[in-house]
């Protein structure tokens, strides 16, 4: 029998094994040791406080990524990205870790262990696996990444309202709403629906808050294939370019008054967008 190619051997392995390394990575994120590491200023006793962990439980966390050579300790100690982890590096001009964060986020993770049951009833696993999630957890999780974004926009609000796609009902009113990354899960009509919904909660003062990938911009290194394939297949959703959100927005009656990009990128949009105002038609009595 001939020696199997070392090139399936390897893609098997990592078919099976991967999972493991992905939840491992999932949680360095989560907890901030990614983030610490990018930084490079922290020994592990020292990082385990900032991260508010257990310093032999990260000691053995840290110890696993350097032998899969994505993190490794300076000569001071610091724990620091190893070769194989720069890409996780936010400035690194190939940097994957929007990758790491959508792929690994907890909507993804839940939306891939229903595939099954997408596959038998036609069901979007996305929607599904949100619904099944722990409703205060998810939404305090929201909350935190709008903050976290809103800042880095200079736009955030304290009268500010998140809006997502699997809400049942959008609070009316707000001062300003957002929409962050919320599109890309949706085919165009029901993202043009979402969009409906929010403009009847608006009032003509409000301003929604589009934030989302222009795909125009980050096709070539930040928008893999598997993962615009990821996308379609969890939730037949897609990144759009710049044009294609100004026309999702027109068409459910909203009109876009300023277009940004997030400071220090050029390729995650910021659409400012308020309600298309009527005009008034005068009666013959009235002139």
């Amino acid at each position: 029998m001939n020696a199997p190619d070392p090139r399936d051997v390897a893609r098997l392995r990592e078919l099976i094994h991967g999972r493991w390394k992905s939840r491992a990575l999932s949680a360095a994120l989560r907890l901030g040791v990614i983030d610490g590491a990018v930084e490079g200023r922290h020994t592990i006793p020292e990082l385990a406080g900032v991260c508010g962990v257990d310093a032999g439980a990260l000691d053995r966390l840290v110890r696993l990524f350097i032998a899969l050579n994505v993190l490794a300790l300076d000569p001071a100690g610091h724990v620091v990205l190893a070769e194989g982890g720069r890409r996780l590096a936010p400035d690194h001009p190939h940097t994957a870790i929007r990758d790491a964060d959508y792929t690994l986020s907890e909507t993804v993770v839940a939306a891939w262990e229903r595939l099954p049951h997408m596959v038998f009833g036609g069901d979007s696993p996305s929607s599904v696996a949100v619904a099944e999630q722990d409703a205060p957890k998810i939404a305090a999780y929201r909350q935190g990444v709008a903050r976290k974004t809103m800042g880095a926009l200079g736009l955030a609000e304290p009268d500010q309202v998140r809006v997502t796609a699997d809400m049942t009902e959008i609070p009316c009113a707000a001062g300003r709403y957002l929409c962050l990354h919320a599109l890309r899960d949706l085919p165009d009509d029901a993202a043009r629906a979402f969009l409906d919904r929010v403009r009847q909660a608006m009032s003509p003062d409000c301003v929604l808050t589009v934030v989302a990938i222009d795909a125009a911009a980050a096709r070539a290194a930040l928008l893999p294939a598997y993962l615009v394939v990821q996308q379609r297949l969890l939730s037949a959703g897609r990144e759009r370019t710049a044009a294609e959100y100004d026309l999702l927005l027109h068409d459910s009656g909203l009109r876009v008054t300023e277009r940004t990009f997030v400071t220090g990128r050029s390729d995650i949009l910021a659409l400012t967008a308020t309600t298309v105002r009527q005009p008034r038609v005068l009666s013959r009595g009235s002139r």
